[in-house]
């Protein structure tokens, strides 16, 4: 599922990955991840915040 809604964003021009089938394994590893290791006090909403943000702008600072 995830895959499918990666490629239909690749195919409307509104994503670009050229790896869809792979981002599409990330993303539940990521979650699992931050779950099972990351701070335990996190609220669901401030890890679900981050994780998009971080799949929309990336770590890299996007020069003005």
């Amino acid at each position: 599922m995830i895959r499918s809604v990666i490629e239909r964003g690749v195919a409307t021009g509104e994503l670009d990955d050229p790896q869809p089938a792979l981002t599409a394994q990330y993303i539940p590893a990521f979650i699992r991840a931050a779950r099972l290791y990351g701070p335990r006090d996190l609220p669901d909403e401030a890890l679900a915040e981050h994780f998009l943000h971080l799949l929309a702008q990336g770590l890299v600072r996007r020069r003005p």
